[in-house]
């Protein structure tokens, strides 16, 4: 995160639910771990002990798919509203909120959360809809909502009004199909809403305060502890930007928090802070999920 955008007040960079900044170009915005959605299925098909996922079954494979006319249980219903001003618009307006969300699959082998990941200093929105693999931390797919370099493309060659409007208006209609898709597949599984905390200073090194347990990290360390106990519960190493070309350097921040004490299932957004190298500096945030003991 650059000392620039932090001076901005990152305006260029709203969250909602579990969402994380990055200082990254729009092609970096795009996160990197997906897997097949097929790994989705065998997530879920597979022993909350096991150490890999088991292999695929077409019973499995039809957890990503449209839902089957079935009574559900009680559930938690997660909700994305799209925001598109076209009138006297700014494409720095264009926003997908959420209700409900981060939120954990029914079976506790999946986490959704709407991801925000910052343009730089361009500082123009992403959001994406994106499924955590608890057992693996990867994602496991990734549903892109509004796309920063799609924001730009208009606007980027001189334009007259007219047709820049009709461009911007073809692409609401695509956003719109987008965030309707996402909000079906939200509607066809069954979801239970994590808790929450969010530093108040991105950027800080402050521990945060969810669902009883303390989260922290140090020296590139997730560490999770049980007050009134000293000894961490869960530690785990970070992957970090660490130098990204002289003399750009960044250590990871922790910026959100949401946990499940039934489940034991903790999920975090990371934000790298420049703290070497200048303004332009500019690293991704990540997010990460787990289970703990």
């Amino acid at each position: 995160m650059s000392g620039y955008a932090r001076s901005l007040g990152l305006a260029g960079c709203a969250v909602v639910g579990l969402l994380g900044c990055a200082r990254a170009s729009s092609s970096e915005a795009r996160d990197t771990r997906e897997v097949p959605a097929a790994s989705v299925a065998a997530v879920e098909q597979a022993p909350v002990v096991a150490s890999v996922a088991a292999p695929a079954s077409a019973a499995a494979d039809a957890w990503l798919a449209p839902p089957v006319a079935r009574p559900v249980a009680p559930r938690v219903a997660p909700r994305l509203t799209l925001r598109v001003p076209m009138e006297k618009a700014s494409i720095f307006d264009w926003d997908v909120t959420a209700e409900g969300l981060p939120a954990l699959a029914e079976g506790g082998r999946v986490v959704a959360l709407l991801f925000a990941q910052d343009d730089g200093l361009r500082g123009l929105p992403n959001r994406s809809l994106v499924l955590v693999d608890v057992e693996h931390d990867r994602a496991l797919r990734t549903m892109d909502l509004v796309v920063a370099q799609e924001l730009s493309a208009p606007s980027e060659k001189p334009t007259p009004r007219a047709p820049l409007e009709k461009k911007y208006a073809a692409l609401a209609t695509q956003v719109t199909a987008r965030v309707a898709e996402a909000q079906a597949f939200l509607d066809g599984k069954s979801w239970s809403a994590l808790a929450t905390a969010e530093s108040a200073d991105i950027g800080s090194d402050h521990p945060l305060t969810v669902d009883g347990v303390l989260v922290s990290i140090a020296a590139s360390h997730l560490r999770v502890v049980v007050p009134p106990q000293p000894m961490p519960l869960f530690d785990r190493a970070l992957p970090s930007a660490g130098e990204l070309g002289l003399p750009c350097r960044y250590e990871p921040r922790l910026w959100k928090a949401a946990f499940d004490a039934k489940a034991r299932v903790l999920a975090i957004v990371v934000v790298e802070v420049e703290v070497a190298g200048g303004d332009w500096c500019n690293a991704p945030s990540s997010f990460h999920a787990y289970r703990l003991p």
